[in-house]
């Protein structure tokens, strides 16, 4: 069976509604507060994203869609160029790697925006909350480490229990915050009055906090501290506006309401380019997937079945279909652009006959399916979701699509509440931060996949410093995965924007929105 998409349905709520609801019940952060509508003239810009930050805490949250925001205000202390594969510093100048020591020399000279000065003191406190905050998401970005210390102002030691030269790879998405703007709200560092603290968030970067609506926008602007360099070009403010539908989201591009959409699908670029605004599309990194749960469902528990459920599906097809080649496909979860990228490694032939015979064998002909999807957040995300039921329907399973809002499925995935789910991971560099997340026993509820010579080649990647080495384990890795299905792998999105015609802007991979990278003409 071909899939033929159907007609586009709009499954989002109204915005209008939301963003009422929103404006009534919201939180405001600061009585100074921006209006949405734009100034002409002025370099203000309005960015749509299509979901809302998780949280005002900026580290109870393992999104990129939210990094991105907040990296406009608070930086982390190296960051990874996609254009040339190395790692740069930001917040520390160089640093070495000594076996099970990583050693930091912080830039001098910089100021919070708060305008108290940026010292080592913060990094630790920073590190302390991202694993030691009840509501933190990211202590997994320092696993393995034992200590983190601050000989002096400007040296930051962090030390491993074995050598780990991989400890860089999560620094990007770990932000640096104000110690001392922290303890003057929160009245201390031991979390307890965390809201009242997150609700002026501090940070070194090229912006600075001004006002947050909860489901509706954030607003940030040029950060008069900041010690790099902006051009006189760059936005003086910029909106971040929550606008769930893609279709919305492009509608407001064209009557100059938003001045950058993302996510944008194949279907969409025709629209935007009669009304003479600009298309910019780069190969992504983002990649998706569908998941599988065992614990949540023991139907998944047989590798039968799960294997069924990858040969009925054709993935080829739904990648001409509706995405219309703007779409990557693999035969894992790691796309060509991340290092780690198997090669010469197959995805399930499309093979609905043995689909049926191996379900046959399995006992699950007739079985109930459940698939939870994501409605608006990724490109075409419910039209794959209809058409993957289609499929599993056609070879005997009982399947149905489940909508919730992103915020329910994503702490139900969380919990490993969820037996099958759409999902997708961007925001990484490295196949071992993927791999690791969903796939390596006990890092996760999300899927509960475990295999213990997965788990040694991933470990042993972990720590190896020979180049050559670590890649030979990432890549049998992943064999052993795809063996064993625990997903559904498509492959990786290519990133679509849209923007209006006063908008110079060049996106790279990592799918971040930054104001420095921005001018406005």
């Amino acid at each position: 069976m071909k899939y033929i998409p159907r007609s586009r349905r709009l499954v989002a709520a109204a915005v209008s509604v939301l963003a009422a609801a929103a404006l009534l019940t919201g939180c405001s952060t600061n009585s100074s507060s921006l209006s949405d509508s734009k100034t002409p003239g002025t370099a203000s810009i309005t960015i749509q994203y299509p979901t809302d930050i998780e949280s005002m805490n900026p580290y109870a949250h393992s999104s990129s869609v939210t990094y991105s925001r907040w990296s406009n205000v608070m930086e982390p202390l190296v960051d990874y160029d996609y254009s040339t594969g190395k790692y740069v510093g930001v917040l520390a100048e160089s640093w070495e790697d000594s076996g099970t020591s990583w050693t930091f020399h912080l830039r001098k000279g910089v100021k919070f925006q708060s305008g108290a000065d940026f010292t080592s003191a913060d990094v630790i406190w920073s590190i302390n909350r991202m694993i030691n905050d009840p509501k933190s998401l990211q202590a997994d970005h320092f696993t393995g480490v034992t200590s983190y210390t601050a000989p002096d102002d400007y040296t930051v030691v962090i030390t491993t229990k074995t050598p780990n030269p991989t400890l860089l790879l999560n620094l990007p998405n770990s932000l640096i915050s104000s110690k001392t703007t922290y303890e003057k709200y929160a009245g201390g560092d031991d979390f307890a009055n965390s809201a009242k603290a997150d609700a002026h968030p501090d940070g070194t970067g090229p912006y600075s906090f001004v006002s947050y609506q909860t489901g509706v926008s954030l607003t940030v602007k040029k950060n008069p501290h900041y010690w790099g360099k902006l051009g006189a070009d760059t936005p003086e403010t910029m909106i971040f506006k929550v606008i769930n539908s893609t279709a919305d989201a492009v509608a407001a591009l064209q009557r100059g309401e938003v001045d950058i959409v993302q996510g944008l699908s194949d279907t969409d670029t025709d629209t935007i380019t009669k009304n003479k605004d600009k298309v910019i599309s780069v190969d992504g990194t983002r990649t998706m997937f569908l998941a599988f749960n065992p614990k949540a469902n023991p139907l998944f528990a047989d590798v039968r079945v799960r294997q069924a459920i990858s040969e009925a599906i054709d993935v080829s097809s739904i990648t001409k279909n509706i995405f219309h080649g703007e779409f990557t496909q693999s035969a894992d979860a790691i796309p060509p652009a991340i290092y780690g990228a198997p090669k010469d490694l197959k995805p399930y032939k499309y093979d609905p006959a043995d689909a049926k015979a191996k379900l046959a064998a399995a006992g699950a002909t007739g079985a109930t399916v459940q698939l939870t999807t994501p409605t608006g957040r990724y490109p075409h995300d419910v039209e794959v979701a209809q058409a993957v039921v289609q499929y599993l329907n056609d070879v005997g399973l009982k399947a149905s699509v489940l909508t919730p809002d992103f915020a329910t499925l994503s702490s139900d995935m969380s919990a490993g509440k969820l037996g099958f789910f759409q999902i997708s991971r961007g925001g990484y560099n490295d196949a071992s931060q993927l791999l690791n997340q969903y796939f390596r026993t006990g890092d996760t509820k999300r899927t509960e996949y475990s295999n213990s010579k997965v788990d040694a080649l991933l470990n042993a990647a972990q720590s190896e410093p020979d180049d050559t080495k670590r890649l030979a384990d990432l890549q049998q890795a992943q064999q052993l995965i795809v063996a064993d299905a625990p997903a559904v792998f498509f492959g990786a999105y290519k990133d679509i924007y849209g923007t209006t015609s006063k908008i110079a802007w060049k996106p790279d991979a990592s799918q971040e929105i930054l104001g420095k990278d921005i001018t406005v003409g």
